[in-house]
């Protein structure tokens, strides 16, 4: 719950009190390994419009979708500190139909869309802070987002490393391979090349 605290006091106009009402409509959520992060509505539109907002205390999710070949398509990570892009309606436009998917235990906070507009109805700063977090989102997926098949593998995996090391050393290869948009092999081949050159991202 801490994180959530010290991610929310990055903003101003915010009271202690308005930080521990904020606390008490936050539920907890833990996704085992593999687990996926449950849709708002299933039985809903999928651009529906939706206000629920999910955080990141522990662990990483990657966002995935299934491409038109059956394929696993790995759009971007999230990590800790972060709030989880795509479930609410900001970005529906812009996003593909992703699901968000646990790679370890991970340790979630869930402010459901009734506990977001009660927090709308009694904190006076609590819509701008709401932009500014749905603006900061859009940013962190937009970062975040896999890069164009037709690109250099190679110096996009370097990117990943030098933004998102602290994601690249925690998530399967596989899953970097599937973000890149090649094969395992083609992946392994990289690192084995990198690690012959003693790549070493910046810090």
């Amino acid at each position: 719950m801490q994180e959530l605290v010290i991610y929310l006091q990055q903003f101003n106009g915010l009271s202690p009190t308005d930080l521990e009402q904020i606390r008490s409509k936050a539920v907890p959520l833990t996704l085992g390994k593999g687990d996926y992060l449950p849709r708002r509505n299933p039985e809903a539109n999928a651009d529906a419009p939706g206000d629920e907002l999910v955080f990141v205390c522990t662990g990483v999710l990657r966002a995935v979708h299934v491409d038109s070949q059956g394929v696993e398509v790995t759009e971007y990570f999230i990590d800790e500190g972060h709030f989880v892009p795509g479930t609410d309606g900001s970005s529906r436009r812009h996003a593909s139909p992703a699901l968000q998917q646990a790679l370890m235990k991970t340790e979630l906070l869930v402010l459901s869309t009734i506990a977001v507009r009660e927090l709308s109805a009694s904190i006076p700063a609590w819509d701008l802070l709401l932009s500014r977090i749905k603006t900061r989102m859009d940013e962190y997926r937009i970062a975040g987002m896999r890069p164009a098949q037709a690109g250099d593998a190679t110096a996009c995996y370097k990117e990943f490393l030098e933004k998102f090391p602290q994601i690249a050393a925690r998530i399967p290869l596989s899953y970097l391979a599937s973000y890149l948009g090649i094969t395992q092999q083609s992946f392994s081949r990289i690192r084995q090349k990198l690690a012959k050159n003693a790549y070493r991202p910046a810090r």
